[in-house]
């Protein structure tokens, strides 16, 4: 079930939490995280680790143990701190396009990383849920309902499963407004 924590923060069910602003900043502030994140966002100067992501996965991995971090964390960390990284935080011009430099250069450390489903799970929890996209104004109501149903193969199945009570309060919302714009005319 759907529940807003606050402002504009939801738990799409029991298990998945959304970080509030302090949670987020307390996250980001930790050494493991400044590792991770020092690691990764350096990656583009470091000419070795540009042509070779393996250079990259293994600091990951050291740090990893060094740091005692479960590979759950690590996946979930890696895919937040590349959210984080101030080409996406602060594009240019274009987020499209800064999604698309980033995820190109770090595809393979993703790939990685984001094999199973448990981790593909992991990865949409990092995003902190489609809502999150709607709440800034990036993406329609329209655009994410015309989306999901377009998404019917085994393959998404657990992205569906995880956007259901969201789809589910977009309906009801588009459905409530349809009839307040009935009883307006």
């Amino acid at each position: 079930m759907m529940r807003k924590i606050r402002g504009s923060a939801f738990v799409i069910d029991n298990e998945a939490k959304v970080a509030d602003d302090e949670d987020e900043k307390n996250h980001f502030t930790s050494p493991k995280m400044k590792k991770l994140i020092a690691i990764i966002e350096n990656s583009d100067y470091n000419a070795a680790t540009a042509s070779n992501p393996e250079y990259l996965i293994l600091e990951i991995n050291s740090s990893r143990y060094a740091y005692n971090m479960s590979l759950r964390e690590v996946k979930f960390n890696i895919v937040k701190t590349i959210l984080n990284m101030s080409p996406i935080k602060r594009p240019p011009n274009n987020i499209s396009v800064a999604l698309n430099t980033v995820f190109n250069h770090l595809r393979p450390i993703m790939a990685n990383y984001i094999r199973t489903d448990d981790a593909m799970v992991d990865c949409l929890k990092a995003l902190e849920n489609v809502h999150y996209l709607y709440d800034q104004d990036f993406v329609t109501e329209d655009i994410i309902l015309a989306w999901y149903k377009r998404h019917d193969n085994n393959q998404d199945r657990i992205l569906k499963q995880s956007l259901q009570n969201f789809i589910k309060w977009l309906q009801q919302t588009s459905d409530g407004d349809d009839k307040e714009m009935d009883k307006d005319v």
